[in-house]
């Protein structure tokens, strides 16, 4: 399948946990506007840490992580392979979600997505 996204009777439902601010969250349909919610959810995190962020030139291991589980370094890959096959529009509008709090970290998670 070059560059199409999976058909919704393709798809896997995958079941995901964000952890942010403390709060686990499950959704079983991962999709577009479950991961800009757990984005949003992102951003006091991610805003309370900018300084920090700033000054060590890193996203701190700890936010990575969480980002990570969360499904922030699967967006663009298939779901075949466990991603969650988001299409390149639904894409950038999370890095853009996630850029509202720190560009920085957008564009980190932006590069954890080149497969």
């Amino acid at each position: 399948m070059s560059g199409a996204t999976a058909s919704p009777s393709r798809r896997r439902t995958a079941t995901f946990i964000a952890v942010s601010l403390g709060v686990v969250m499950q959704d079983d349909t991962f999709n577009r506007a479950g991961l800009l919610a757990t984005a949003r959810d992102f951003q006091v995190r991610i805003i309370a840490q900018r300084d920090a962020i700033e000054t060590s030139r890193r996203v701190p291991v700890d936010l990575a992580h969480d980002l990570a589980r969360a499904g922030f370094f699967r967006i663009f890959l298939p779901a075949t392979y466990g991603g969650l096959d988001l299409t390149p529009m639904d894409g950038i509008a999370v890095f853009e979600e996630l850029a509202k709090a720190d560009a920085s970290v957008a564009w980190c998670v932006w590069n954890g997505n080149t497969h």
